[in-house]
């Protein structure tokens, strides 16, 4: 396969920047931002979790696909966390950290609904890459 200087440009530097963050990060800069979540990008984020996260994430990013948005109680509901006081801990949390340690930002828009609960968007597809990446990630540590 023939590449040219335009397809292999955009390859180098996604390989490049996680290198480049961390040195920066190391140096004490700011990370910078990455533009958005490509496949790439989705797999480095969930492969930075734990299982439990990862699994949480499934569900997560699984509902959020189907339904492009679904609020706090629908989503607690969903996962099996009792109240949506507890998918801050169980999932958004952890996913923030890793996040923003890589130099991301959320996989998600957030808002607050008519009812005053936290409402999460899907952004331009990154659901459903997200959970190709989570899918993979899984499919990696049963067989690993």
């Amino acid at each position: 396969m023939n590449r040219t200087a335009e397809d292999l440009g955009p390859l180098i530097a996604r390989w490049l920047a996680p290198y480049v963050a961390e040195e920066l990060r190391l140096r004490g800069s700011p990370p910078l931002p990455r533009p958005d979540y490509d496949e790439t990008v989705c797999a480095e984020l969930v492969h930075e979790l734990g299982q439990s996260v990862l699994n949480r994430a499934a569900d997560f990013f699984g509902r959020l696909e189907a339904d492009s948005s679904v609020d706090s109680l629908t989503m607690a509901r969903h996962m099996s966390l009792g109240t949506p006081r507890n998918i801050s801990s169980a999932l958004t949390t952890p996913v923030k950290r890793h996040a923003k340690r890589l130099g991301l930002g959320l996989p998600w828009d957030e808002s607050v609904n008519p009812e005053g609960r936290t409402l999460w968007l899907d952004r331009d597809g990154i659901a459903g890459r997200m959970l190709t990446a989570i899918n993979a990630e899984q499919r990696r540590r049963f067989v690993g």
